[in-house]
């Protein structure tokens, strides 16, 4: 165990402590540094080292002097003890997070009630902690809290939909539901959906997979949304077959997600007349990323590429740009490449020209979407947390 002061001090810190003192300069008799919670390293090396020797904890080396002064005035607001927080604000903060506000933006609440931010006598992680506690009060019956919220919504506009599926424990595997107004969105705009599966919402682990659409004024539109409790084919299967049994049995005529193979292989069963495609700009930064030195060696392959894969009017003068760019930059044992051009026909635009997708070639909608839960919501919330947000 070593004191807090240990280490050498950061430059940075140093050069702000110089411009704190430089205040007080020239004033022999007050030269009182002004408040501020930065700790200010002095390699003090006291230090307890305890070791465990056939069974009984031993203290080994100890060295109780400090080179610094002890308990400093303005350093009581960091000491425990002093950690005061009143039930009033207690139950600002538990107001403050059924509304999901964020925790920076409580302190600036809280502090404003205390008389400024130096007046306040706990830190944003004791924020925190107190809405940890809050959110695991919902942890026991949140699933059946989550029930109750999908029946009062059911009464409320009958054609809401809902559906649980539950393990032998009966146990909620996945879960799906979809407003009202959403079937008439499909109805008009369902011609192409956008799927994503890669955020994770609540403290469950459950991705949230919103199926997305696009209206004729080009806004995104919400047909669906589910927790799913991992992503195997089966998973998949039960999702799309609810959603299509959610909207009439209306099938999408395009769709579009990543490259997740589960997924596909569902898609090909549920939405057998569906068109698959795969999010175009993954693919093509996921080739950036995995191929930075090749690109960087190779004078012009960036432009080349691009114009390959981005502006070929049709499908064989793609073919034969892509077989000319392999050849006369030595990328015949490219592995990245070679499977591009071995699942082309998934990804690049010019094999979707005959295709419904309005104006898109990636997940960019499914994740625009994800980016507005996200923004309060994160991934220790409850599923009834988020059913509030998403409200």
């Amino acid at each position: 165990m070593k004191c807090h002061r240990y280490g050498k001090q950061e430059k940075k810190v140093k050069e702000y402590q110089t411009e704190e003192t430089l205040l007080v300069e020239g004033n022999n008799e007050d030269k009182t540094k002004r408040r501020t919670n930065v700790q200010v390293k002095t390699d003090c090396r006291c230090v307890m080292v305890v070791k465990e020797i056939n069974g009984i904890w031993k203290v080994v080396r100890l060295d109780l002097d400090h080179n610094h002064e002890l308990s400093p005035k303005d350093g009581n607001q960091l000491f425990s003890g002093k950690k005061y927080m009143t039930d009033m604000e207690k139950g600002v903060i538990r107001t403050l997070n059924d509304n999901n506000i964020p925790t920076r933006k409580m302190i600036a609440i809280l502090s404003y009630l205390r008389g400024g931010l130096t007046a306040l006598p706990y830190k944003t992680k004791d924020v925190q902690n107190v809405r940890t506690k809050i959110n695991r009060e919902v942890t026991g019956n949140d699933m059946t809290q989550a029930l109750e919220y999908f029946r009062k919504r059911k009464t409320e506009d009958p054609t809401f939909f809902y559906r649980f599926q539950v393990d032998n424990e009966m146990k909620v595997k996945n879960l799906y539901w979809r407003e009202g107004i959403s079937l008439q969105w499909y109805a008009e705009y369902g011609d192409c959906v956008s799927f994503d599966t890669t955020y994770m919402t609540n403290r469950y682990n459950l991705p949230f997979a919103p199926f997305v659409g696009i209206t004729g004024h080009a806004h995104t539109c919400l047909f669906g949304c589910a927790f799913l409790s991992d992503e195997t084919t089966e998973t998949f299967k039960w999702v799309f077959e609810t959603f299509a049994e959610s909207m009439g049995g209306k099938h999408p005529k395009s769709i579009i997600t990543d490259q997740d193979k589960a997924m596909k292989s569902a898609i090909e069963k549920v939405f057998p007349n569906t068109r698959h495609r795969n999010c175009f700009f993954h693919i093509k930064s996921k080739c950036y990323n995995k191929n930075l030195r090749c690109f960087t060696a190779n004078k012009g392959l960036p432009e080349i590429f691009k114009d390959t894969v981005k502006f070929s009017v049709t499908e064989d003068e793609f073919e034969m740009l892509w077989q000319k760019m392999i050849f006369d930059f030595k990328l015949e044992n490219n592995k990245y490449f070679s499977k591009m051009w071995e699942t082309r026909k998934r990804f690049i635009p010019v094999y979707f020209k005959n295709d419904f997708f309005p104006f898109i070639q990636s997940t960019g909608r499914s994740e625009g979407t994800n980016a507005r839960f996200k923004d309060n919501i994160g991934p220790t919330y409850s599923i009834v947390s988020f059913l509030r947000e998403y409200q």
